[in-house]
């Protein structure tokens, strides 16, 4: 349950929040207006990302910043390839390491544990930079199997049978 405790320490912060009218508002918006489709300069279809969100700060910030694209940024690996320690685990592999476990994957029922154990040991010992500062794609999958044991424990979803 620390977990929880972390994870929705915010809402504790800023009660106002936790308004159920703001979750739905947040969660379920059409496509339509969180991605919008806009010509560019050269008369190409393009999609501009987080659209009712620009729209809303609109007045407030400059047309460079409005127009500006989004990009990809994830915090820099703390761990050099091929070591082989907890300790030298970067949080975002300590996080899919903790939650990722045997346990936790039969509990959901519908993942094949030696499949998961084979990306989660391949990611953990030997994790991918990619040049561009984007995520390893074994740590995508793992973050996605990490999300539904999250979930189900936070939901208190029966294990599978």
């Amino acid at each position: 349950m620390v977990f929880h405790r972390e994870l929705f320490s915010f809402f504790s912060t800023y009660p106002e929040v936790t308004s159920t009218n703001l979750i739905y508002f947040a969660c379920f918006q059409f496509r339509s207006l969180k991605i919008k489709p806009f010509k560019d300069e050269n008369g190409e279809w393009k999609f501009r990302e987080k659209w009712l969100l620009r729209e809303a700060i609109k007045p407030f910030i400059t047309e460079e910043i409005y127009n500006r694209k989004k990009d990809q940024y994830n915090s820099p690996a703390t761990r050099r390839p091929g070591e082989d320690t907890h300790e030298t685990y970067s949080p975002l592999q300590a996080l899919i390491h903790r939650r990722v476990t045997k346990e936790n994957v039969d509990r959901l029922g519908f993942l094949n544990w030696e499949s998961v154990y084979e990306l989660l040991e391949g990611y953990l010992q030997n994790p991918d930079l990619p040049s561009d500062g984007g995520i390893d794609k074994r740590a995508r999958a793992l973050l996605i199997i990490t999300a539904y044991v999250v979930l189900q424990e936070f939901f208190n979803v029966p294990a599978a049978v």
